[in-house]
């Protein structure tokens, strides 16, 4: 209940964000592979979810150094989130009297092989705030004393058939797996490691996705939020109580 999210508005002026990729793109032509086609690997949508959800629109981390400053905030999570797979273009089916047939008309979607979650590493972060999985299935939790560890989703383990003590190749950089999680939700193809190191592997330098801020206790949240949406008008700031309504 303490913790904001907040994430760059579509509308932010120019300067705000970076260039996000796009993963709509609407395409003409035959049917062709039934439902979809698989196409080309990608690297580097932001955000987004399974199965192609929304993305993100990508921020310079370096403009939102005071939110640290406000009165009532406890801690700032900076987090960048990328997407790993590949491009799929889906030809939807439609109704029309009274037959089914399936659309000319095509768009793409993103399909993951896994999510990068690149979170910043400090002892007061990882033991006093909920920034990772906690239900470890192998292994341990990351920590902070390596940038080179990864913590991987079951699905992840899967994925590049690999286990806790193994190493792991990513965008051209090996990871020891020091542990395995199962998830809850929807996180079933994050895959976590320091923010560093997910910056400099996506070639992503200060950029992040969102930012979730703490407040001291839930009586702050209210002003905090408020204080965050003054300072920085282009950002969506959204509360716990604003999620749940």
């Amino acid at each position: 209940m303490t913790q904001i999210q907040c994430s760059l508005t579509q509308s932010a002026p120019s300067g705000y964000g970076f260039q996000s990729s796009d993963s709509g793109t609407t395409i003409s032509g035959p049917p062709g592979g039934g439902s979809g086609s698989k196409g080309p690997e990608i690297k580097s949508i932001f955000g987004g979810g399974p199965n192609g959800g929304e993305g993100s629109t990508p921020m310079n981390e370096t403009l939102y150094s005071d939110i640290t400053n406000i009165s009532g905030v406890a801690a700032v999570e900076p987090i960048l989130q990328e997407v790993e797979g590949y491009n799929k273009t889906v030809y939807p089916t439609m109704m029309q009297n009274g037959v089914q047939s399936q659309s000319t008309q095509g768009f793409n979607i993103t399909v993951p092989n896994y999510i990068i979650e690149g979170i910043p590493f400090n002892a007061s972060l990882i033991n006093n705030y909920p920034i990772l999985p906690t239900n470890v299935t192998a292994g341990r939790n990351l920590q902070s004393t390596n940038t080179c560890d990864v913590f991987l989703s079951v699905n992840n383990s899967a994925y590049f058939n690999a286990g806790a003590g193994d190493t792991i190749n990513i965008l051209g950089t090996n990871f020891t797996v020091v542990g395995i999680y199962s998830p809850s939700g929807v996180d079933n193809q994050d895959l976590y490691m320091p923010l560093s190191e997910a910056q400099a592997i996506t070639n992503n330098t200060d950029t992040i996705t969102t930012l979730n801020v703490f407040g001291d206790n839930t009586s702050d949240v209210s002003s905090v939020s408020n204080a965050i949406s003054v300072a920085h008008p282009d950002l969506n700031v959204q509360t716990a109580q604003d999620r749940l309504s």
